[in-house]
């Protein structure tokens, strides 16, 4: 998807180091804790995750609390995500630094505006359209040439 996006797109790499930093992401990679410890964010789902897939996230107050899907709450009750939401965003940024939550991976925010380049690119044609092309020559030359003998 970030290579699909017209613009500017972050993306975080999670990668082991064998030397410096072995075993960093073991939680988010081995098949025994992954289901426990990553978030799969799709676009209007609900956000759900662990192994047999009965967790969930809520909001209370500012911030997020995992909820054990059965008696108490049903998937309804989950929040659902939403890429263009914001706000949603940035509270799903932080919460790497809550180790009880889980990592989210996905697309957390997608904002669908104009490139720089398009809008140069409409910005020089509507000069044109207005203005008619340019003459290079008639504008060297200027509005009052004289010649000198």
């Amino acid at each position: 998807a970030a290579s699909d996006h017209q613009g500017t797109s972050f993306v975080e790499i999670y990668q082991n180091c064998n030397i410096f930093n072995d075993g960093a992401f073991s939680e988010l990679t081995e098949k025994k804790t992954k289901d426990e410890t990553q978030l799969i964010l799709e676009h209007e789902k609900p956000m759900i995750f662990g192994a047999d897939h009965n967790k969930g996230l809520i909001l209370e107050g500012a911030g997020f609390k995992i909820v054990q899907i059965g008696d108490k709450y049903s998937v309804d009750d989950v929040l659902k995500h939403n890429m263009y939401d914001k706000n949603l965003a940035m509270l799903l940024s932080e919460i790497t630094y809550i180790p009880e939550l889980p990592v989210p991976i996905g697309i957390l925010y997608q904002e669908n505006k104009p490139t720089y380049e398009q809008m140069m690119d409409d910005q020089i044609q509507q000069a044109i359209d207005s203005k008619g092309k340019g003459d290079l020559e008639k504008l060297i030359i200027g509005n009052n040439p004289w010649t000198v003998e």
